[in-house]
């Protein structure tokens, strides 16, 4: 299943990608129910991109969780 799993990621990664550069922007993906911690993972991505873009999108697949 690991060559899945790496094709899937490398797809994920060219559409983060694309989607950024449609929106000049930095893109993240959180696919993941949410859990305690997830949020401050999360804030670190977008915190992270500050110094690159003046704005981040955030795209969120989640069945809910920790609010």
């Amino acid at each position: 299943m690991r060559p899945l799993d790496d094709y899937i990621k490398v797809q994920l990664e060219r559409y983060l990608e694309i989607i950024g550069d449609e929106m000049d922007s930095d893109a993240i993906a959180l696919v993941s129910p949410i859990l305690p911690g997830v949020d401050l993972r999360l804030r670190d991505a977008v915190e992270a991109t500050r110094d690159k873009h003046d704005s981040a999108v955030v795209i969120l697949d989640t069945p809910a969780g920790v609010v």
